[in-house]
């Protein structure tokens, strides 16, 4: 009897430690950089302020990326983003998701546009990625495209991220 036990007990902790391996996530980044300064405000249709992070894979290896924003209070706002490509012709490639590929010399941007509601908040960003060289020490490059949405104007602002160097 005393045997037995030992075998089941063997086997909860095996399954345990399985269990938790396998719920692990399976991105492991290589690089990533902070953007202070999320401001996001809706107010209606017609007077909006919202960021798009624009970022750029400089490498010849597709990137694994992660975005994630957060609110004043440390709340992730992510499920409020999209990813897009394209240019005017553009594609949304996800919605609420930011984790994303971008291929190699190609461009993606996440833009908090998904809020039909007044919603205003004022946080940060991460950007993390990942790629199949493990010798990659930058991969990424970008900037923040704040855009400021009146009845009567539309006012850009442009910053880079990580002062415009690759990260």
């Amino acid at each position: 009897m005393k045997h037995l036990t030992k075998i089941l007990l063997a086997i909860a902790m095996i399954i345990i430690m399985c269990e938790s391996a396998f719920s692990q996530s399976s991105f492991y980044p290589q690089g990533s950089v902070i953007v202070p300064g999320i401001t996001y405000a809706y107010t209606r249709a017609d007077y909006y302020v919202r960021p798009t992070i624009v970022l750029n894979n400089i490498t010849d290896k597709t990137i694994q990326c992660r975005v994630r924003v957060y609110d004043h209070n440390g709340e992730d706002k992510t499920a409020l983003g999209r990813v897009y490509t394209g240019g005017t012709n553009y594609t949304i490639l996800s919605s609420g998701i930011g984790d994303f590929e971008i291929p190699p010399y190609s461009s993606r941007w996440f833009n908090m546009d998904n809020i039909p509601v007044q919603y205003s908040f004022l946080g940060h960003a991460t950007i993390e990625w990942s790629s199949s060289d493990q010798k990659a020490k930058k991969a990424l490059m970008g900037k923040v495209w704040n855009m400021r949405v009146t009845s009567v104007s539309i006012c850009d602002a442009f910053e880079p991220i990580n002062n415009g160097q690759p990260f």
